[in-house]
């Protein structure tokens, strides 16, 4: 008898991590990444600096921030090199993703789009669509490294 494997991770395992801190997590990166990526389309070299609520700093102003650890990746990643490296993590991560899941993750997170609209593009039932939703929410957050956040 052969066992078919599921391309998606279980329940059990599922369970096992902090699914909603992951959320929080992963819609921070995303926002870091895209203020990543306009800090350096930019051609203009100004003395600028990112703060947390992705807001651009001109001088040496700089405006409270609001989260430890969105604060805490823009230090760790404050040369252009290193956010270039974070941007191809990023989206390594994201190719990484089984097809399904990688939609997912951009339907919910980028797009912003509705758990049952969700559904009808997917054409699964709510039920599949939640256990791919954690499984693609787990593997994201692993493969970028957010697991040492939480």
């Amino acid at each position: 008898m052969k066992i078919k494997r599921s391309p998606y991770l279980s329940e059990e395992i599922s369970k096992q991590y902090p699914i909603e801190k992951f959320k929080g997590l992963i819609i921070n990166v995303i926002d870091i990444v895209e203020n990543f990526i306009l800090e350096l389309g930019d051609e203009n070299k100004y003395n600028s600096s990112s703060t947390a609520k992705y807001e651009e700093c001109i001088g040496s102003h700089q405006f409270s921030t609001t989260s430890k650890i969105e604060s805490m990746l823009i230090r760790m990643y404050d040369e252009e090199e290193k956010k270039r490296q974070f941007i191809d993590k990023y989206f390594k991560a994201l190719e990484s993703l089984e097809k399904t899941e990688r939609k997912v993750i951009i339907y919910t997170f980028i797009n912003c789009i509705e758990f049952e609209v969700i559904c009808e593009k997917i054409e699964c039932s709510p039920q599949t669509l939640s256990k791919i939703k954690k499984s693609a929410i787990v593997r994201f957050a692993l493969k970028l490294g957010l697991d040492k956040f939480v």
